[in-house]
């Protein structure tokens, strides 16, 4: 039978997994893969990126369908042509007080333009993919697309990283240039100004929980939660 102490544990690491996941607890991507391959047995497959590669981005309002095209694109998207992807958004509109919204089809073809709409059009013909809604490009160059720089922005681009000025960030895009501790051993207030970034009032529980579970600070990384132990060091400081 739980002890009450036991079961407090048991809620807080339950509510860390179901939040955030495995990142609160500093452990590493390379342990959590390994730990995942030696259980379930996963394999990697590395594919060949050809030369060329094509991509495209096209907008269909709900006037020109997106409903059901969006409708097909579900039951076909695990079936189509394995060198494709295709991400979907849907976006708000609004039109003179009213509310709508519309479907953004961005794609990545390893292969040509001609090659892609034939592809898109046998598979998903609503979308009405033509050759001219198609960039060839190099694979490294479509990450310029990708990230919404216009045809033709110099690759000096992904070289240039500006300071971080939002008061938040995203955590599955973890950003070192809000702060690193070089040893995984970050204090309280070192690791407070990257935390409140990703986790906002939940940074302090996490703290805590940190403390209790993994008090020598075994599981880390250069932006792992600190132990409370290090906060009282700071804080009688």
């Amino acid at each position: 039978m739980l002890s009450m102490r036991n079961w407090l544990m048991s809620v807080a690491m339950f509510w860390i997994e179901n939040q955030w996941g495995r990142i609160f607890f500093g452990l590493s991507e390379e342990v959590v893969e390994l730990a995942l391959e030696l259980y379930f047995h996963w394999k990697i497959k590395l594919v060949s990126v050809p030369e060329i590669v094509t991509v495209f981005r096209i907008e269909k309002t709900l006037e020109q369908g997106a409903t059901d095209i969006v409708h097909q694109w579900q039951y076909i998207a695990d079936k189509i042509d394995e060198n494709l992807f295709i991400r979907v958004v849907l976006l708000p509109v609004n039109k003179k007080r009213l509310q709508s919204i519309k479907a953004k089809f961005i794609g990545l073809f390893l292969g040509n333009a001609k090659e892609l709409t034939s592809v898109v059009n046998e598979n998903l013909p609503a979308l009405g993919l033509l050759p001219e809604n198609c960039v060839e490009t190099s694979w490294i160059k479509s990450i310029l697309f990708w990230s919404n720089y216009p045809i033709g922005t110099s690759m000096e681009v992904l070289l240039q990283r500006q300071p971080q000025q939002e008061k938040s960030s995203y955590l599955n895009y973890r950003d070192v240039d809000i702060g690193i501790n070089e040893n995984g051993n970050a204090s309280y207030s070192e690791a407070v100004i990257w935390g409140r970034k990703y986790f906002k009032g939940n940074f302090d529980r996490l703290v805590q929980v940190k403390s209790k579970v993994d008090p020598g600070n075994f599981f880390r990384y250069e932006q792992s939660i600190p132990c409370l132990g290090s906060w009282k060091i700071v804080m009688a400081e």
